[in-house]
């Protein structure tokens, strides 16, 4: 944690986001109890396109500390 006042809302957020990420779940499930076992106050997002997170995944991916997950939706 840093000490020079830098570190404050929003700031402890760690973001998984680009492409669809659920591809690569164990990956990001692994980085966040990893991210999490630091004991600081982060948050973790993992933002997807909804390609590929299945049920399992998405339960897995919340069990290992993912605080978060955000569902882009793109009409063409």
């Amino acid at each position: 944690m840093l000490d020079d006042g830098s570190w404050g809302p929003a700031r402890n957020i760690i973001p998984f986001t680009g492409g669809d990420l659920a591809c690569q779940s164990e990956f990001y499930i692994r980085a966040a109890e990893e991210i999490k076992s630091l004991g600081e106050n982060l948050w973790i997002l993992f933002e997807t396109n909804g390609y590929s997170p299945t049920s399992k995944n998405l339960d897995s991916s919340k069990d290992s500390g993912i605080d978060s997950f955000w569902l882009d939706i793109s009409l063409r």
